[in-house]
């Protein structure tokens, strides 16, 4: 069977390869293109360890990680598909209230300051249909947003919770969390 020598491989990734950053850390990868498709796609070879869900920042632009051979090296380097983060969409904390008086009648006045505002990279499908008690929907109004699953989007991206995205408000209305390192969310428009 064929073998790879690692000081050739790395010889080859110093040379050929193109920083990048994987969630915030330099990297050298080499960087190749699969078939055009509908979605923008690259293929990531590295020698190191890139999982779904990593973030990529690749010539100042984002893309997501939504596929890798994580498990095991292939032919000495591991091999992922990332996707062009097409959308950031704007997600707002829980605003906070402090009582500042109250009415004539007892009723408390409150100061609200708005929540932080996160902007959070993912990219964005349109779901043509889906199958509700067994009939099949189509619908112009919901979309599939997929985000880098974190600890700190979770409070932020809960059932029924409103995102902004494309000048528009959605709702969060399921939660997919069947790929590991991924949230897909399911929103309708408002």
């Amino acid at each position: 069977m064929f073998q790879v020598h690692e000081d050739d491989l790395q010889y080859l990734f110093e040379s050929a390869g193109q920083p990048v950053l994987i969630n915030d850390t330099p990297m050298n990868v080499i960087v190749t293109n699969p078939s055009i498709s509908e979605y923008e796609e690259r293929y990531i070879h590295s020698l190191n360890k890139v999982s779904r869900g990593d973030l990529v920042t690749l010539e100042g632009e984002q893309y997501l990680c939504c596929l890798s051979e994580s498990v095991t090296k292939r032919h000495g380097k591991y091999k992922a598909v990332v996707r062009h983060c097409n959308y950031n969409i704007e997600v707002r904390e829980k605003p906070t209230r402090t009582v500042i008086g109250y009415t004539a009648f007892r009723d408390p006045i409150f100061d609200e300051i708005p929540g932080e505002l996160h902007l959070i990279p993912s990219f964005i499908e349109t779901q043509s249909f889906s199958v509700t008690n067994g009939i099949w929907v189509t619908s112009n109004n919901e979309i599939l947003v997929t985000v880098k699953d974190i600890t700190e989007y979770k409070p932020l991206l809960e059932l029924s919770a409103k995102v902004e995205v494309m000048g528009k408000t959605w709702q969060i209305t399921n939660l997919l969390l069947d790929k590991k390192g991924l949230i897909t969310l399911n929103c309708k428009r408002q």
